[in-house]
């Protein structure tokens, strides 16, 4: 188990049902923020989690509240894209500056 705290968010559909999912990034694409979001499992090897893709659009009136808003699949395809691009050169970064 992981030691370090992850950021879950829980969601309920109309019929009551709840899920949870893991915040793994968030990012801005074309002057709005994206969140990326996987499942959430305890069991880390529960196999290949699904991927999500919100916008986060803040709540008017309330102060630091925030709500994740479904995408259409090619606007979430483009934000994934960048995010895998970030974070491929995050890596590269990191792995430039142990060279140093």
């Amino acid at each position: 188990m992981m030691d370090e705290e992850r950021d879950l968010i829980t969601f309920e559909d109309d019929n009551g049902k709840e899920w949870t999912l893991e915040v793994v990034d968030y990012l801005y694409y074309e002057g709005k923020e994206y969140v990326i979001l996987t499942d959430y499992d305890e069991d880390e090897e529960a196999g290949q989690p699904s991927g999500y893709v919100m916008e986060v659009v803040p709540v008017e009136g309330e102060e630091d509240e925030e709500e994740f808003i479904p995408i259409d699949d090619d606007l979430a395809i483009k934000v994934f894209e960048v995010y895998q691009t970030n974070e491929m050169f995050d890596e590269n970064d990191e792995y430039d500056d142990e060279e140093e």
